[in-house]
């Protein structure tokens, strides 16, 4: 819920080379949007908690939750300016919630109290570090104010601007789950346990591909949107350069030394599954491509072209994992993933393809 109600405006905003919208508007959506989503969970919390305490559980979470969407909005703006170390503070400031809420679980207390320490902290970085951070940003820029502009009509076009991208992380989302689904559904929880754990192994390069991508966004935004379609097109080969690079390191290692890792990192029994680590990696490796490539789209403002993409990619990883795991087993889903992660490098290279062809239209 607060996924979809997010509708991505940090990566809108990060891009948001032309100025189409004032940081106050995007702060007013996500004001707005951050308040519905809460205003929602709050029945659910009624709904799905067995006692009181479940309930106040699930609205704490929820309001934590509600600070981290405002937080992100700040770093949309930050991540702009390409001031990227705004966004490791506030980031290194909130992981201190982990502390806290250890902290409090070890010294007896209840998990509703350690989850409030989590919230407070987050709330208190939003109010003592992101929100002056973002004051101080904006004395040279009048657009960049930060106060919520309520204009109606504004706002209705900037969510209609921005909504693909929320249904598209929603999409995101749903495919990393599936072939556990099925997994789950097909082969029982040990399997589900070894490919999910197998999988976590791919997650390493998805942080420093995400890491690229997000400190490219703007500089790949502002030379699309100027025209230099040259300088774009450069500086995204350069981005996939390093992006094959560390896929093709993770599937080599996968490769040489899958077993003796999977033995190191889980245990003996998963150490038999070196193969399906070697699957995962190579599906990682196309997915790495993939996801520069959407950072590239996004950069370009192409938004709405992306849902039908992940809408294909959805529904072919469904088909091919309805039909490949009780055939192939953990094989079969590595598989499937493999296809949707091809499936999802074409769409989006065709789309920056087009883009770049456009000279930034």
């Amino acid at each position: 819920m607060i996924l979809l109600s997010n509708l991505q405006l940090r990566a809108v905003l990060a891009t948001d080379a032309r100025g189409e919208y004032a940081f106050g508007e995007y702060l007013a959506l996500r004001l707005a949007t951050a308040a519905c989503a809460f205003g929602l969970i709050v029945p659910i919390a009624f709904a799905a908690g067995r006692d009181a305490r479940g309930v106040l559980w699930i609205l704490i979470l929820g309001l934590a939750k509600t600070f981290e969407a405002l937080s992100d909005v700040f770093y949309g703006l930050f991540q702009r300016r390409e001031d990227m170390a705004r966004i490791a503070r506030s980031l290194l400031l909130r992981s201190t919630s982990l502390v806290t809420f250890t902290g409090v679980l070890l010294l007896g207390g209840q998990v509703v109290w350690a989850a409030g320490t989590l919230a407070a902290v987050w709330l208190a970085v939003l109010l003592l570090h992101d929100l002056p951070a973002a004051r101080r940003l904006s004395r040279d820029s009048p657009s960049d104010a930060v106060a919520p502009s309520w204009n109606r009509e504004r706002l209705g076009a900037l969510a209609r601007r921005s909504l693909p991208l929320g249904l598209v992380m929603l999409l995101i989302s749903l495919n990393t789950n599936v072939p556990r689904y099925f997994i789950a559904h097909h082969l029982g929880e040990e399997s589900l346990g070894i490919f999910a754990a197998i999988a976590s192994l791919v997650l390493a390069g998805n942080l420093i591909v995400d890491a690229l991508g997000q400190a490219a966004s703007p500089r790949l935004a502002r030379m699309y949107a100027a025209g230099s379609i040259a300088a774009f097109r450069s500086a995204l080969w350069r981005l996939l350069g390093i992006g094959a690079a560390v896929g093709a390191a993770g599937l080599a290692v996968a490769i040489l030394a899958g077993g003796p890792i999977l033995d190191l990192v889980f245990g003996r029994p998963y150490a038999a599954h070196a193969s399906l680590l070697v699957w995962l990696m190579l599906a990682g490796a196309v997915g790495y491509l993939a996801s520069l490539l959407g950072f590239g789209m996004t950069a370009a403002r192409r938004f709405g072209v992306q849902l039908p993409i992940f809408a294909v990619v959805t529904a072919s990883l469904t088909v091919s994992c309805a039909w490949l795991v009780p055939r192939h087993g953990l094989a079969g889903a590595a598989w499937a993933t493999l296809l949707s992660s091809a499936l999802s490098f074409a769409g989006a290279a065709l789309v920056v393809g087009r883009a770049a062809g456009s000279g930034g239209r």
